[in-house]
């Protein structure tokens, strides 16, 4: 493999990245530094506005799409327990400022 993700692969997370719904409920948790890159490269992302963390080293914000905006949170493999998944969910699922 040497790092590089097979076009196969490339493509067919694209194409999921594409059929993410875009709700008001809808939230997206990225794991994995190039997978992240790649989902918001598919979603055509112009940016994400960090507004805060759900855990410690695992930021929450708004990702910035051309058909609109989606809550997402970003994790790399090194952080947060067993449930951090679970507890970023959470997070993104809660009002703002709540």
């Amino acid at each position: 493999f040497g790092g590089e993700v097979a076009p196969s692969v490339l493509e067919l997370l694209r194409a999921a990245a594409r059929a993410v719904p875009l709700e008001q409920r809808t939230g997206l948790i990225l794991t994995g530094g190039e997978t992240a890159l790649h989902v918001c490269r598919a979603l055509d992302a112009a940016d994400i506005e960090v507004t805060g963390e759900a855990l410690p080293g695992i930021p929450t914000g708004i990702l910035r799409l051309p058909r609109g905006d989606l809550a997402v949170a970003t994790k790399s493999g090194g952080f947060g327990g067993p449930d951090a998944l679970l507890q970023t969910a959470a997070a993104l699922a809660a009002p703002a400022g709540g």
